[in-house]
């Protein structure tokens, strides 16, 4: 897929998601008991989550906020679909019927793993993830990775969605 504005809306709304994470990396950095994080520890207790027992309020904060990563995409389609002029590959309406349960199932199947799942990452897991888990400095990658995956496959599904909606948008015109 590629069209007029398809990448910069796209890397604008990434970037819009990946800033608030690293605002609070940085604030743990500085200030791991500082009262904000204090609050947003309190907001985010509670909900299944990716996390390290070592740094374990800044993992549960960036584990919650990485949930809503899908927002992210959503709104920008949302904002710009219009403005996109996105040129697809060409798919008879048969094959694309054939695909969209794929799609939907694939998708799914990675959400119930990441949305489902409390993964404590410093008893569960050896190697890299562990020593992910042991550092604080490892943990704000790992969790911008998450937030990517989660991004990403909402970002792809509402893409691929794109055909429909702009032909029932051209039948409207027609």
């Amino acid at each position: 897929m590629e069209g007029k504005g398809l990448i910069k809306y796209s890397l604008l709304s990434l970037l819009l998601g990946f800033i608030p994470i690293v605002v609070v990396f940085v604030c743990y950095y500085i200030s791991p008991d500082s009262a904000f994080l204090r609050y947003l520890f309190s907001l985010s207790s509670g909900h299944e989550l990716s996390y390290s027992e070592e740094h374990y309020n800044i993992s549960v904060i960036a584990s919650t906020y990485t949930k809503i990563a899908p927002l992210f995409p959503v709104v920008m389609f949302v904002l710009f679909r219009n403005k996109l002029d996105i040129h697809t590959i060409k798919l008879d309406m048969k094959r694309w019927l054939r695909l969209l349960p794929v799609v939907i199932l694939f998708t799914t199947g990675m959400y119930f793993f990441l949305y489902l799942g409390g993964t404590n990452l410093s008893a569960n897991f050896r190697g890299i993830i562990k020593l992910i888990a042991r550092d604080e400095y490892l943990l704000l990658p790992y969790y911008l990775g998450i937030f990517l995956t989660n991004y990403f496959f909402i970002w792809l599904f509402l893409f691929y969605c794109y055909p429909v909606w702009r032909s029932r948008q051209l039948k409207k015109r027609g």
